[in-house]
């Protein structure tokens, strides 16, 4: 061991030299790797992020046409709606002329059957007066 011993000093500052290097050189393979990884999520996340841009443009594309082809639609629909409630509106008060007409014609028919000389003739009701 005694012939070693000299050079003990230069063999352990040649391993530590090269312990060193192996060390250097793993800390950039290392740290390439952890920033290709970095760059590639980074690279996903871009492309993911156009991809996200994309569609939205394309659903907001989507829903503006859709509502151009709706939009007269609801207008349509209103106005069919508008139009049914004058029509029921209409029809309930011809019902009621209807019903006033047909006891008036009740009338007549009982005032026709049973009439004595003389007795008037029933005036119709106002609601269908002036169509009488």
């Amino acid at each position: 061991m005694n012939a070693i011993t000299p050079y003990l000093k230069d063999i352990l500052g040649f391993l530590g030299m090269i312990a060193g290097a192996a060390g250097l050189w793993h800390a950039a393979r290392t740290k390439t790797a952890a920033e290709s990884r970095t760059a590639e999520t980074t690279a996903a996340h871009a492309k993911e992020a156009a991809a996200d841009a994309r569609l939205k443009t394309m659903l907001d594309a989507q829903r503006a046409d859709f509502e151009v082809i709706v939009k007269p639609l609801r207008d349509d629909v209103e106005d069919l709606r508008r139009e049914v409630r004058d029509l029921r509106t209409a029809i309930d008060a011809l019902r009621i002329r209807y019903r006033a007409a047909l006891d008036y014609i009740r009338r007549l028919r009982a005032w026709g059957s049973a009439r004595a000389d003389g007795e008037p003739i029933p005036e119709p009701p106002a609601d269908i007066a002036d169509e009488v």
